[in-house]
């Protein structure tokens, strides 16, 4: 149960429980004094998000009931639901959505509130998750797509919370491929700042988890340049997730088998274990032939079975089905003769191109043009005469 204070005794307690934030508090009491609610709700958004004040719930929790709620009237709605957020993020599902029930009837009477009651809404499905209520979470987010489609100009930060909150659903049911395609989404729309820097490791982990476990994800080079991801670096607890990012970025088996004896005990308790040397062993085979297949003069891909098979490290009466497979999942196209043991690739799907990429890429420009020079200087000493006229 809250202790019952006044708003300006419930500043006194924060200074008493808080000292580093003494000037802070004190610029939230004068604006109130002074009623600046526009500076009030930034003042309240610093401290609110202050370390050592976020992650005590039960503090927050009293700040909430003796302070926020005497000048929640005064706060834009979008941004009070904003403040909310920050309040329930570390209570127990229950807690949470008892505090957010009252609030749906006060957004309904308030004018200009429909992004506020989207984020509400969003906000509300991210503690629904928490108790297993899938199925009224999946119906609640139908709706909401529907209220964003008919929005024009939605704020960020409720597009945001969409997404996040699909993420949130698909990863309780257990879906890698459908949270990782949220993720990303929500990324879009979430700056880096926004994050809080402690958490980012664990998120950038769940989200590198998902993909790597996905059936259908190939492409690496989108998430590994997440500012996000980049997180992961230089962090001894996922540097492990961050070297079975990089193999699989780089299509290389050599990375891969690397990173897997070197973190062995580590994957053995992540939610990998289960799909080390199925679903993963598949698409790092994939990738190393997608790799090989790139890494060849575009008139130049003509792969024999007996190459595919050493670079892939499969037998060679595999080869055909691992480029069937990898045809099926649209990374490359061609034709395979079975009778000379060839496979002649037309095309290799897109992928973002890193540094070393970036390189072949110049080294092939390069050659085109030199082999368009010596083209133009053969016309032009074969017909003088035509160049002239």
């Amino acid at each position: 149960m809250e202790a019952e204070r006044s708003p300006v005794g419930q500043l006194s307690a924060e200074a008493a429980r808080v000292p580093e934030a003494a000037e802070l508090i004190s610029q939230i009491r004068g604006y109130y004094d002074s009623k600046y609610w526009h500076q009030l709700t930034d003042a309240l958004f610093e401290y609110l998000q202050m370390p050592q004040v976020a992650g005590d719930a039960a503090a927050l929790l009293e700040f909430h009931h003796n302070f926020v709620r005497s000048v929640e009237k005064r706060i834009n709605p979008l941004r009070m639901v904003q403040l909310l957020k920050i309040v329930c993020a570390n209570q127990d599902a229950d807690r949470a959505l008892a505090i957010l029930e009252p609030y749906e009837e006060v957004l309904k009477n308030q004018p200009e509130s429909n992004a506020a009651q989207m984020l509400w809404s969003c906000l509300k499905v991210h503690h629904m998750v928490a108790k297993g209520e899938y199925m009224e979470c999946r119906d609640r987010l139908e709706v909401l797509q529907q209220q964003l489609e008919d929005t024009h100009g939605v704020d960020v930060a409720v597009s945001a919370a969409y997404h996040g909150a699909w993420a949130d659903l698909h990863k309780a049911m257990g879906r890698p491929e459908l949270y990782y395609a949220s993720c990303l989404l929500w990324l879009a729309y979430t700056p880096i700042q926004n994050i809080p820097e402690g958490d980012r490791p664990k998120i950038a982990c769940d989200i590198s988890i998902a993909a790597l476990q996905a059936s259908d994800m190939f492409n690496f080079g989108e998430l590994v340049n997440q500012p996000l991801v980049q997180s992961l670096k230089g962090t001894p607890e996922y540097s492990w997730v961050s070297d079975m990012l990089a193999a699989f970025n780089e299509g290389q088996l050599d990375l891969y088998d690397k990173a897997v004896q070197q973190h062995a005990s580590t994957i053995q308790n992540s939610e990998l274990k289960d799909v080390l040397n199925t679903t993963m062993r598949q698409k790092i085979t994939l990738l190393a032939l997608m790799e090989l297949a790139f890494r060849k003069p575009k008139l130049q891909r003509k792969l024999d079975f007996g190459e595919i098979a050493a670079h892939c490290r499969v037998p060679v009466n595999e080869v055909e089905f691992l480029v069937m497979k990898a045809m099926a999942n649209n990374l490359m196209r061609g034709a395979i003769d079975e009778v000379d043991k060839v496979v002649r690739v037309t095309w290799v799907r897109p992928r973002i191109l890193d540094k070393a990429r970036l390189a072949l890429m110049r080294e092939r420009i390069s050659s085109w043009a030199q082999s368009a020079r010596g083209l133009l200087i053969n016309l032009e000493e074969v017909t003088p005469e035509l160049l002239v006229s």
